[in-house]
């Protein structure tokens, strides 16, 4: 059976269409996520010739640095917290927010994390997870300063003294200095 031509769809059609295309997609996304996991745990890409799993979403799957680091980046999360599969495929969670929370997920903060990150942007997420994350104090004490070299006042002084008295005569003298506008 053929799927039906956008263009013939009812406008309220469209939108479900949508929906359930979104939905169908991130699952596929999990699926995805889910099979490249067990494909790198059996290092399977060294059998197929490749360096590296990043080589091999590269030069086989044809994926682009930014997509390949993020399904990597979130595989890897996912691994370490099999419940985000949920998340992931009801749209509460994507790849960039898997990612950036990887961070700072623990066992102990992770259904709270996800439930500040549900359905919020990138740029809230980053926000959400610099809050999170340790500040390393400063280091005690008082740092000393490079030297500086010595002023060199008796040049400068020169250099200022010519400036005033050709500012003089280009006042005294307007026609003489060329460079000066007349007001």
């Amino acid at each position: 059976m053929s799927a039906p031509v956008p263009a013939s769809l009812d406008s309220s059609v469209l939108a479900v269409r949508l929906r359930e295309l979104a939905g169908e997609e991130r699952n596929v996304q999990v699926d995805f996520l889910l099979h490249l996991d067990e494909f790198d745990r059996r290092r399977a890409f060294v059998e197929a010739g490749h360096a590296s799993l990043w080589a091999y979403c590269l030069k086989v799957l044809h994926l682009r640095e930014g997509a390949t680091g993020r399904r990597i980046q979130a595989m890897r999360v996912l691994r370490r917290f099999p419940s985000l599969e949920a998340p992931l495929r009801d749209g509460r969670v994507c790849l960039s927010t898997v990612a950036l929370l990887g961070q700072v997920l623990t066992d102990e903060n992770a259904d709270d994390l996800v439930a500040r990150a549900a359905y919020r942007t990138r740029a809230e997420v980053e926000h959400l997870v610099v809050s999170i994350q340790a500040r390393t104090a400063p280091r005690a004490g008082i740092r000393k300063l490079p030297e500086r070299a010595p002023a060199q006042a008796s040049a400068a002084l020169p250099t200022v003294r010519l400036r005033r008295a050709r500012s003089r005569a280009a006042r005294a003298h307007p026609r003489r200095c060329p460079n000066r506008r007349a007001r």
